[in-house]
């Protein structure tokens, strides 16, 4: 009897020293398929920091599967299965295909342009171009319009010329930060300049108002001037028409 119980046990353990062996090669084998999977290791409590646990994490989703540990497979003969087939699930799920072919539409666009686009470090919708400075969302065709402008081209042929370096990204938040400082001062610029402009143009009209009132003030002097030449060649018109008619009453 104590025979057949450990020839029984040593049929059990191999049946899971085979299980475990199969489990790991066909765990091997489904990372390397996949391509977007990485062994990572997670805490079970990140509070005591305690258990360090390996765990598969999808680069496309940040899914992460804790894995069954050494003791939980050989207490549980079925866990590398059940994680098999739950692994195979999510890797064939609608959404993740749908990821999947996105990611790998964006890296084909990256090869396809590099180095002139790279992933945004601060937008990751988005790619940065290293050319003209802006932002392209990652949508194949707004890629191919950006890539063939003007603006693009004529960059690019300068870097290639060795006439512009490659650009280097900036936080946009920092950007967007400055732009609305250097608006600020240019707003402040502008108020102050035209605030000098009317300044100038109020002491252009009172220096106007003050000259019109000079010359107004000599005008009239001058028209009493004349009325008083005027006058005076009057009387003396006078004078001399009354003369002869003195003469001839004096001879009368």
């Amino acid at each position: 009897m104590r025979e057949e119980g450990t020839k029984i046990a040593a049929a059990a353990a191999s049946n899971t020293n085979t299980n475990n062996t199969n489990y790991a090669l066909n765990l091997d084998e489904i990372v390397k398929r996949d391509g977007y999977l990485e062994l990572v290791e997670v805490l079970d409590d990140e509070k005591t920091k305690t258990k360090a646990r390996r765990a598969l994490k999808c680069s496309i989703t940040s899914h992460a599967f804790t894995l069954p540990s050494k003791e939980e497979e050989e207490k549980v003969s079925l866990s590398s299965s059940s994680f098999i087939n739950v692994l195979e699930s999510f890797l064939n799920g609608k959404k993740r295909k749908r990821l999947r072919e996105k990611k790998e539409e964006e890296a084909k666009l990256t090869k396809e342009y590099a180095p002139a686009l790279v992933q945004s470090k601060h937008l990751p919708e988005k790619f940065f171009c290293r050319v003209t400075g802006r932002y392209v969302p990652k949508i194949e065709k707004l890629v191919v319009e950006h890539c063939s402008g003007k603006r693009f081209t004529v960059g690019e042929a300068k870097v290639v010329g060795k006439k512009q370096t490659l650009l280097e990204e900036g936080d946009p938040r920092k950007e967007e930060e400055a732009k609305e400082k250097r608006k600020e001062e240019n707003r402040r610029m502008a108020e102050k300049l035209r605030e000098m402009r009317l300044k100038e143009w109020e002491e252009r009209q009172a220096r106007r108002k003050i000259a019109m009132q000079e010359e107004g003030e000599e005008s009239m002097e001058e028209e009493e001037e004349e009325e008083e030449e005027e006058e005076e060649e009057e009387e003396s018109e006078e004078e001399i028409e009354e003369a002869p008619r003195e003469k001839k009453r004096a001879k009368r």
